[in-house]
């Protein structure tokens, strides 16, 4: 088990309680678990089938006369239950007892059962359901069905393989496109892969197939979605041709806007399919459109951070180093991990950007525990960042004062960024050519530091102009110690501020030891 989590191929089926149980049970049958959740979901069932036909149960009897039709019937209800599913969107559906009956007599008939024989078997079948008949139980009010979807899905995928070559491919080409047939499609494309090889191509061309044409399946590349999908279920994993051709189509995810797609893309690198990353990225990142190059970089920049010598060789051939251009890149990887390597180039701009969005992508952004300097010219840069980030997080959680009207019902309670922080903060510094903005926020850590009247007064006397009626102000009340902000409030209420100014160094607003003091009150 230790080893099948390592793996990618097998930790990616142990994403649910049922399949790590499943793995569980096969590692302890057969030893070596499969790679691919078609296997894993089909040797689990012929194994459950097994060790309920050796159990003295009722339904021991059944399986050894009788093993056949009990499989026809869990297809039967898989796909019954799944069509039901879907047209009323629900996920927990179940047969009541008489259509349950319906669809067993059906089998029977039609394996020639009659008369009191048939009657027998039909109840037999359904008592046996009711309890468990391998995968069929009745979780409630009689009703007969699957206790978890999966396996409702991996039943109906099984009916929709039985039949001709032509009548397969016309229900995969149905169920293709629709969200709610997402799984049983994939079950049904692994086991093609694993036992039916020559429905491969008709895999592969329904994919390109969705992505044609100008409906909503060529909008969102629907094909490619499905391509990424059958490369997560591992169905191909073992296959190089089939997983270089699904690798490339998946890749063109990269032409949609930034998402999760593209950190999956991204997951699904390994060097088999080397080239063919390098050949569909450098494709993306020559787009003339900065805007459609961004789900290439998502894709690309974890690979940088994992090392991936073409990838790093790919980025520094293509980065830009416009500010906008690169704070958009920032922008569209928020949610993965920034490592060192994006860091370094995006400090070279920062202070070319407006704050509060640098801030705000700061405040967002994942700093990867592999960030670390190689070289020294990146100690700065990454330490920049780091402290930037620290100083906010700082200022925005640990360091807050509760303040609470007493003696007044429903008394709100404010939380005040205190001016005495309990840890020492690292005072950015911000280049010359920084915009004044940046300044003032390096003034700010200077405040912290050592709180003083003066410290406060040159604070006021280089508050950016207009900078308290906008967005910037807004961040300066969130993130400021409240002596600062309270002074902002009024500068933003019409107080003039260099009258302000001289009454902070008048000792009009208080001194340190005053603010001390405040706080020590609002605190008890």
């Amino acid at each position: 088990m230790a080893q099948a989590g390592r793996e990618p191929a097998t930790a990616y089926l142990m994403q649910s309680p049922l399949q790590v149980t499943i793995m569980t049970l096969l590692v302890e049958t057969v030893g070596q678990p499969p790679r691919e959740r078609w296997r894993l979901f089909d040797e689990y069932y012929r194994i459950i089938v097994r060790r309920e036909r050796e159990r003295a149960i009722p339904a021991a009897d059944l399986l050894n006369a009788h093993e056949a039709d009990i499989d026809v019937i869990h297809q039967r209800v898989g796909l019954r239950l799944q069509k039901q599913g879907a047209s009323t969107g629900g996920t927990d559906a179940l047969l009541t007892r008489e259509e349950f009956a319906a669809l067993v007599i059906d089998r029977l008939e039609q394996q020639g059962h009659d008369g009191a024989e048939r009657e027998r078997l039909t109840g037999a079948i359904i008592t046996a359901s009711l309890e468990r008949l391998v995968f069929l139980v009745s979780p409630r009010d009689g009703g007969i069905g699957f206790e978890i979807r999966s396996l409702q899905e991996f039943m109906a995928a099984r009916y929709l393989l039985n039949g001709s070559d032509e009548q397969v491919r016309r229900r995969l080409r149905a169920i293709a496109p629709l969200p709610y047939w997402r799984n049983v499609f994939l079950f049904a494309a692994g086991r093609c892969f694993h036992d039916r090889e020559h429905l491969r191509d008709s895999i592969y061309a329904l994919c390109c197939e969705l992505n044609e044409g100008t409906g909503l399946n060529h909008a969102l590349l629907t094909g490619s979605q499905l391509a990424l999908d059958i490369l997560e279920d591992g169905a191909v994993a073992r296959q190089p041709a089939q997983l270089r051709l699904f690798t490339r189509l998946a890749l063109r995810l990269t032409e949609l806007p930034p998402g999760e797609e593209q950190s999956r893309l991204a997951r699904q690198y390994r060097p088999e399919v080397d080239s063919v990353f390098q050949e569909m990225l450098g494709r993306a990142l020559a787009d003339s459109s900065p805007s459609r190059r961004l789900g290439a970089w998502r894709t690309l920049l974890p690979l940088v951070d994992d090392s991936v010598a073409s990838a790093k060789t790919l980025a520094q051939a293509n980065w830009q180093r416009s500010p906008e251009e690169v704070t958009d890149i920032v922008k569209a990887i928020i949610g993965q991990s920034l490592g060192g390597w994006v860091i370094v180039r995006w400090s070279q701009v920062v202070y070319d950007v407006q704050p509060d969005i640098a801030i705000f992508l700061i405040r967002n952004a994942a700093i990867s525990n592999r960030a670390k300097p190689t070289e020294e010219s990146e100690v700065w840069a990454i330490n920049q960042l780091l402290e930037f980030g620290k100083f906010y997080s700082v200022q925005a959680s640990s360091e807050h004062v509760n303040v609470l009207i007493k003696n007044i019902p429903g008394a709100p309670h404010w939380g005040l960024v205190s001016a005495f922080p309990r840890e020492r903060v690292a005072i950015p510094e911000a280049p010359a050519s920084a915009q004044s903005n940046w300044r003032w926020i390096c003034l700010i850590a200077v405040f912290l530091n050592q709180p003083s009247i003066s410290a406060l007064a040159e604070l006021l006397g280089n508050l950016p102009y207009g900078s308290y009626s906008n967005h910037f102000g807004a961040e300066v009340l969130e993130y400021a110690p409240w002596p600062v902000g309270a002074c902002v409030v009024m500068i933003r209420q019409g107080y003039d501020r260099e009258r302000l100014a001289d009454l902070v160094l008048a000792g009009e607003l208080g001194t340190p030891e005053d603010w001390r003091c405040a706080e020590q009150r609002w605190v008890s």
